[in-house]
């Protein structure tokens, strides 16, 4: 990762906004959002500024090494830790909540509203995966079978196969899925 994505990694992780950061610099937020896309050079005074706010010794910004060590010493993810995704619409929040950069995995947290749904394509992708149902009910399409899944219930699949998936019922859909290998 870029000294931009290192820092904006570090700021979602610590749950701050880019006008958070911004107030405790002094900074506005469009500088910092411009460090963050490697749009500017900033000083080393000013990102010591930054990497202060953030917690974080400032050579860990340029030691990948010392900067994962940093970033993946924190194994809990906050509720506003998580990561949203961007995936389209379909009436689906898709959120990432293990952000950890060395990750094997992906855990994502869907919420589907009534008619939410993965998309209308049906999806392969490699690897493997997992939904589990907390709320809801999930209608998965696989290999060219139908399951209707409830609370409680679980499907594991072999994702290079077509599959795609959504929400039948009238009460909104949570689900936790696990992806192998990570791609997010």
């Amino acid at each position: 990762m870029t000294l931009g994505e290192n820092l904006r990694a570090i700021r979602k992780k610590r749950g701050y906004t880019l006008q958070y950061v911004a107030q405790k610099t002094g900074y506005s937020a469009s500088l910092i959002s411009q460090v963050e896309r490697n749009l500017v050079n900033p000083s080393i005074a000013t990102l010591k500024n930054i990497a202060e706010v953030l917690e974080m010794p400032l050579f860990a910004i340029f030691d990948e090494d010392k900067f994962e060590e940093i970033f993946s010493s924190e194994c809990v993810v906050r509720r506003e830790q998580r990561v949203p995704i961007d995936t389209g619409d379909y009436g689906t929040i898709f959120s990432l909540i293990n952000p950890y950069k060395q990750r094997k995995m992906d855990i994502i947290l869907i919420e589907a509203e009534p008619g939410g749904m993965s998309g209308e394509e049906m999806h392969t992708h490699p690897g493997e995966e997992c939904e589990f149902v907390i709320h809801g009910t999930m209608e998965v399409e696989w290999n060219n079978s139908a399951y209707t899944l409830h609370e409680g219930d679980a499907i594991y699949i072999d994702s290079s196969k077509p599959h795609r998936w959504r929400n039948p019922g009238n009460e909104k859909m949570v689900v936790i899925c696990a992806l192998t290998p990570a791609k997010f």
